[in-house]
């Protein structure tokens, strides 16, 4: 048997890591401007309102690795309904805090 040596090509992804995905871009435009709401995903994207919830809870635990934070510049905070999934970055700035009718 003869072995073809090669690298894998940059986009490949080892089983159970991910890179930013789909949600990178979005989460790095939700940190340019902190205290936005914006719509992260919704119906095709997300099938069922459990996925929605599921989505949600994952933003704001940190566990959808785009929307992660290493450091305390600040939390990602979601909501969702129905299929629908919304999302804000909260940057931490001290004693400021965001109006949460603040729908800009």
């Amino acid at each position: 048997m003869e072995i073809n040596w090669q690298a894998p090509p940059a986009t490949a992804v080892r089983p159970g890591k991910r890179r930013g995905g789909p949600f990178a871009e979005i989460a790095a435009a939700l940190r340019a401007k902190p205290g936005d709401w914006a719509i992260v995903s919704q119906s095709p994207d997300v099938k069922t309102n459990e996925a929605a919830r599921n989505l949600a809870n994952r933003i704001e635990r940190g566990l959808a690795k785009a929307f992660a934070v290493e450091d305390e510049s600040g939390s990602f905070e979601a909501m969702s309904e129905g299929t629908t999934v919304w999302a804000r970055f909260v940057a931490n700035l001290g004693d400021d805090e965001y109006d949460e009718g603040d729908e800009d």
